[in-house]
């Protein structure tokens, strides 16, 4: 039996509940952050982490 895990990624927006997963398996980070910029996902620092942002989120962090 084999099997994986995929990546799941909620928004870290105050009540927000978007989530987006890779469509399979990803070998580096750098493969997650090419797919959910296609889909509209941003990066975004914080005092002390990294935010995940939905599509709706982000143009707004970005104003």
């Amino acid at each position: 039996m084999s099997g994986y895990a995929y990546l799941a990624i909620r928004c870290d927006a105050d009540g927000c509940y978007a989530e987006t997963h890779t469509p399979g398996h990803v070998d580096t980070y750098s493969e997650v952050r090419r797919i959910r910029r296609e889909s509209g996902w941003r990066t975004r620092r914080a005092p002390g982490r990294l935010l995940a942002l939905c599509p709706d989120h982000a143009t707004e962090a970005s104003r």
